[in-house]
């Protein structure tokens, strides 16, 4: 069983051989296992990848995610920015149904919401938007409904009396 200052130093080696991370950005503490990533990085997705990295290590039992993601000048945009970028990025996106997902962004961060199909509709929709420069947060309120067409529902009964 690892150690909490192993765990951190493989959790610190991680994050610094990923070219995307500014690993001077991310503090990495770790207690009993539980690891807490703190600091300040440009955008949600380099949040969401020091996350993923951390899961990557072995004997860590639970992150405690403390990472604040304040946009760069450089990358700043105005809500009407970001939503109209949101917008595209669902439009083009071949797995979402046109006009099923709709959004709202407020100080950056983007709430998603309409009904789906499927589990990889729904996620697909966050990916599509989760890079899109200025995004600080993203909310997925996306519900999935399977609809069942009524001849699919009669071949089940069908098959199910047999």
């Amino acid at each position: 069983m690892k150690t909490d200052a192993q765990i951190q130093k493989d959790v610190m080696d991680q994050l610094k051989w990923n070219p995307f991370l500014n690993f001077n950005e991310i503090g990495v503490s770790v207690k009993h296992g539980v690891v807490t990533l703190s600091g300040q990085v440009d955008s949600f997705s380099k949040k969401i990848e020091a996350e993923n990295e951390t899961k990557k290590i072995k004997g860590v039992k639970a992150i405690a995610e403390d990472i604040q993601v304040g946009v760069s000048k450089t990358s700043i945009k105005t809500d009407a920015e970001i939503a109209e970028a949101v917008a595209n990025a669902l439009k083009w996106h071949t797995f979402i149904p046109d006009e099923m997902v709709k959004a709202k962004v407020e100080d950056g961060i983007v709430t998603l919401f309409g009904e789906v199909e499927w589990r990889v509709q729904r996620e697909s929709a966050r990916s599509a938007v989760v890079h899109l420069t200025g995004v600080r947060n993203v909310v997925n309120n996306i519900t999935i409904q399977k609809k069942i067409k009524p001849e699919d529902l009669k071949r089940m009964v069908k098959h199910l009396t047999k």
